[in-house]
């Protein structure tokens, strides 16, 4: 028998609270049974974690491209410009 506080629609939590949730590192089963406002709430943190991931994730990533990319440029500029100098 359910308690007269919780119904059947408040046992269940959408798929994008349910990850956000679990990126804010909240138990979904107690979370479950709390209100909609804490089941926001922590949703509100995973969804900041997250999406603070993604922008180190993607600023990285473009630190990267610069570091490796511009010498891989400027090397083989380089080796090109030595071959052409040496020949003359």
């Amino acid at each position: 028998m359910q308690d007269k506080h919780t119904n059947e629609n408040s046992l269940k939590l959408a798929p994008l609270l349910y990850f956000f949730s679990i990126c804010g590192g909240s138990d979904v089963d107690v979370l479950k049974k709390c209100s909609k406002y804490e089941q926001n709430r922590y949703a509100a943190i995973g969804a900041a974690v997250f999406f603070t991931g993604i922008m180190a994730w993607v600023s990285g990533g473009y630190a990267i491209y610069r570091i490796f990319y511009f010498n891989a440029v400027n090397i083989n500029a380089l080796y090109f410009v030595k071959k052409i100098l040496s020949k003359s």
